[in-house]
């Protein structure tokens, strides 16, 4: 599998980590735990290496990148404290590489 770099700018990077960490918690989350850790340790390294200013960088491979996208989706989408601007923008940035675009992320419930 190659890497996937993926430039999103810092305030929705935080949004995107955010309601990750929330939505990876759950422990019935149907995505591989393996997988969530690897998630969770590519956006801490993007964050670790962000430049004050610019757009953060995120590194990761496809499935890490599905798993990132799926959380969002499941815990973004009518989120009060998202804008559905930022949510949009959020959620194309994850999404244009997705290795299924037509498969749908699970909900939480």
């Amino acid at each position: 599998m190659h890497d996937v770099y993926l430039r999103i700018e810092p305030r929705l990077f935080g949004l995107v980590n955010r309601v990750f960490d929330t939505v990876a918690a759950d422990p019935d989350l149907p995505i591989d735990e393996g997988i969530i850790e690897d998630a969770h340790e590519a956006l801490q390294d993007a964050n670790n290496n962000a430049v004050p200013g610019l757009p953060i960088v995120i590194n990761v491979i496809q499935s890490t990148l599905d798993a990132i996208s799926c959380c969002f989706e499941v815990g973004g989408e009518g989120a009060a404290d998202i804008s559905d601007d930022e949510y949009e923008a959020s959620h194309a940035l994850l999404t244009v590489n997705r290795q299924d675009p037509s498969s749908e992320c699970r909900s939480r419930g």
